[in-house]
């Protein structure tokens, strides 16, 4: 219930951690350390918000110990925010190994703000480095909420029912994904979602997008404006619903 203001480790003796802030979102400003096969319970309609300059935080799960993220009690939670931009030692300052993300109503990752809220930045508050991390009933896997030129490198990833873009990256966005599976993105229908998207406006920014099945992503398939766009060997199962954009 109460913030987390001094740099904090949880391991499996602590788990399952219960997360029920007074207010929407537990507030962290310092490092936070997660040792394999925790799990992480939060109250429905909760959040948690990463809000320190330059702090850092590691999900270090594995194969056999994976980190689980979900909501209380088989409720939804809103997701985790990283509100807080460093201008240096951004490499893999935030890295997430083995982690699974379960029933969020908003983005289970959101770069830049509260979900759209304050406290906001319009720089990067990665870099991201994540591997073998799953996705399951979320609004959106990874999401903007400014957070410009924010830097993503994923890698064995899996997506599977998204009320909105399974990814929907910040202008100037730096993204790799490789190795992954999306399925049921954009169940909801809205024009500009769809597997991959980003908000317009772009003067630089990447995406490489290699390996990758996507099954059913609902009106547009990717559809970004970065500078430099990378496609290799993605095979796409449009659903029926589909009426928007293959490649945009």
């Amino acid at each position: 219930t109460s913030d987390i203001t001094q740099d904090t480790t949880w391991d499996a003796t602590d788990s399952p951690i219960r997360i029920n802030p007074s207010g929407d979102y537990l507030t962290i400003s310092a490092d936070l350390t997660v040792q394999p096969g925790v799990t992480i319970q939060v109250a429905a309609g909760k959040g948690i918000s990463f809000d320190g300059t330059c702090d850092q935080m590691a999900l270090n799960g594995n194969s056999t110990d994976p980190i689980l993220i979900e909501g209380a009690d088989g409720a939804d939670w809103i997701g985790m925010a990283f509100t807080a931009a460093c201008s240096s030692g951004t490499d893999d300052r935030h890295t997430f190994s083995y982690v699974d993300f379960k029933n969020t109503s908003d983005a289970a990752i959101s770069a830049g703000s509260r979900h759209g809220s304050s406290p906001s930045t319009n720089s990067n508050v990665g870099n991201f480095t994540m591997d073998h991390v799953t996705f399951t009933n979320v609004g959106s896997a990874f999401s903007h909420g400014s957070g410009q030129g924010t830097v993503v490198t994923m890698s064995d990833f899996s997506v599977e029912g998204a009320d909105s873009a399974c990814f929907d990256f910040a202008e100037d966005s730096v993204v790799t994904l490789t190795e992954g599976t999306m399925k049921d993105c954009n169940t909801d229908g809205t024009s500009g979602g769809g597997a991959i998207v980003n908000v317009a406006g772009s003067t630089g920014g990447a995406l490489f997008l290699e390996n990758t099945t996507v099954t059913n992503a609902y009106v547009n398939l990717i559809d970004v404006d970065f500078a430099t766009v990378t496609v290799s060997n993605v095979t796409a199962n449009a659903a029926s619903a589909q009426t928007g954009t293959a490649f945009g």
